[in-house]
């Protein structure tokens, strides 16, 4: 990292006290992500209120969606493709961010369409919570060059201390910076070959990676944690992860069981659906920390 990004980092870390991502207490308490910010008071995922609003519960994290336009623009959104009025459905990245803009279009749930650009997120977010930036691209780019753009984007903001990148795509993840701390995100069979269809070199992504063992997909994608469902934490996969120390995060907690469950099981982040009662929930848990 040069000088000027260290100095500026500290200068965030002495006006709003957000130590740098790697600081976390992770031994003392289990980190809250909100997931795709705050919908809980009817904001829209992956909005500029929604992350707003997950920074005024108390959450460690917000998690997002970032893809990028025809026009090669960062934007954050779960979904692949957008609706125009006659229902037809066309990829995100075959548009331009003017066209997203001026379009008219809709998400894939019926809401008028608003493209929130990661540039305003990281002006709205810099310095006061953590950023799980997960890769949601469905294009077959070139993956090092889009990972570059995004580590770009990143240092020149000054928010390399605070970011994590995350996503289902080993071919993507595989080019995190190490500066960047990344996690690879369990893969289903479906996701794989829906995944290997959209690669830009034949054979990047392992055919076997949905029944490897965390470590070993961890290995795979060159990632330095590890994600999964609840329910996909079976025998195995927990021997695994506490045979080796494994730094898990475990989604989308929606009760106050599965969040005391993903903890015994060792989760160290867990992404909530409703962060304000989960940060609630942790607290009440782990008085001393």
């Amino acid at each position: 990292m040069s000088t000027s990004a260290t100095a500026s980092a500290e200068i965030d870390e002495q006006v709003t006290g957000l130590g740098p991502l790697n600081e976390y207490p992770f031994h003392l308490r289990p980190m809250i992500v909100a997931h795709r910010g705050d919908t809980s008071r009817g904001a829209i995922e992956n909005s500029l209120r929604a992350i707003a609003e997950a920074m005024d519960t108390g959450a460690d994290m917000v998690e997002i969606d970032v893809q990028q336009t025809a026009d090669e623009v960062f934007i954050c959104y779960h979904d692949e493709t957008v609706l125009a009025q006659d229902g037809s459905a066309t990829p995100v990245h075959k548009l331009t961010l003017r066209e997203l803009v001026e379009g008219s279009f809709r998400d894939m749930s019926g809401v008028d369409f608003v493209p929130t650009p990661l540039l305003s997120v990281l002006e709205l977010t810099r310095g006061k919570i953590y950023l799980n930036l997960e890769i949601k691209e469905y294009s077959n780019r070139d993956p090092k060059k889009f990972v570059e753009a995004l580590r770009v984007l990143v240092d020149r903001m000054n928010m390399t201390l605070q970011v994590l990148l995350s996503s289902f795509r080993i071919d993507y993840i595989r080019e995190a910076p190490w500066t960047l701390p990344s996690c690879i995100i369990q893969p289903s069979e479906g996701m794989l070959q829906f995944f290997a269809s959209r690669a830009s070199l034949p054979g990047s992504i392992p055919t076997n990676a949905a029944t490897l063992k965390p470590s070993e997909l961890m290995q795979a994608s060159r990632a330095t944690t590890y994600a999964c469902m609840l329910e996909e934490l079976d025998d195995q996969r927990v021997r695994d992860i506490k045979s080796r120390n494994l730094h898990v995060s475990v989604y989308t907690i929606t009760t106050d069981d599965e969040f005391r469950k993903a903890v015994q099981l060792g989760a160290k982040a867990l992404v909530c659906e409703q962060p304000r009662k989960f940060v609630k929930l942790r607290d009440s848990l782990f008085h001393s920390s």
